[in-house]
C-alpha cells in the first residue's frame, strides 16, 4: 500500500511562504525610524512622531505622549503611545491601497498598561480589532484581511480608555 505521503506537496516555511506570495512592504514608514517630527504645536507636551505618522487626538499640553523609544523590536527605535484617553494615538495615511486583493497586515505591540486598537479607515474598515499586549515583551500580531477597493489608513490607539504601549515593525504586504 502507498503512503498518501509520498503525494501531498513538502510544506512551505512561512519564510518561504512570505517570500513566494507577498509582495513588497507597503507601510513604507512601518518600522518607526529616522528623525521624530515635534508636533506639539508649542503647547509644551511632547508629541513626537516618527516619519509618515500623524497625531490623532493627542493633547500637546503635556498630557499624552507620543514619542520614540530606545525599546525597540527592529532598528533603533519605535513608537511610545501614552495617552489618557480613548480613541487617542497615531494615524498612517493612506496605507492601503484601493484594491479589493487579500493582505497580510503584522504589527509589533509591547504592552505596558491598557488596550489597544487598530482600525482602518471608512465604514468599519477591513482592520477592526482591539488587542491587550502583555506587559514588558513584544508580540506579533497579524491578521489576513481583503481590501474592499478604498484607500484605507490605519489608526493605532487607546481603545476603552488610557494605554501606553510601544509599536514596531508594521508590515502590510499584498498577496500576489
Amino acid at each position: 500500500m502507498r503512503s498518501i505521503r509520498r503525494r501531498l506537496p513538502p510544506a512551505i516555511t512561512p519564510q518561504i511562504w512570505d517570500a513566494r506570495l507577498l509582495g513588497s512592504n507597503l507601510a513604507i514608514y512601518g518600522g518607526f525610524e529616522g528623525v521624530y517630527d515635534d508636533e506639539s504645536l508649542g503647547g509644551g507636551g511632547v508629541i513626537n512622531l516618527a516619519p509618515g505618522w500623524n497625531n490623532y487626538n493627542c493633547e500637546t499640553d503635556g498630557t499624552d505622549i507620543l514619542d520614540a523609544s530606545s525599546t525597540a523590536h527592529g532598528g533603533l527605535k519605535s513608537q511610545e503611545i501614552n495617552v489618557t484617553s480613548n480613541q487617542e494615538g497615531i494615524l498612517g495615511v493612506n496605507l492601503f491601497p484601493a484594491r479589493t486583493s487579500y493582505f497580510l497586515v503584522v504589527i509589533y505591540l509591547y504592552g505596558i498598561t491598557g488596550t489597544v486598537g487598530l482600525i482602518s479607515s471608512g465604514g468599519g474598515g477591513i482592520i477592526n480589532t482591539t488587542v491587550v499586549p502583555p506587559a514588558g515583551v513584544w508580540t506579533r500580531y497579524s491578521w489576513k484581511v481583503q481590501g474592499d477597493g478604498s484607500l484605507r489608513s490605519l489608526y493605532i490607539w487607546a481603545s476603552g480608555g488610557a494605554a501606553h504601549f510601544l509599536v514596531d515593525d508594521l508590515t502590510i504586504r499584498e498577496f500576489i
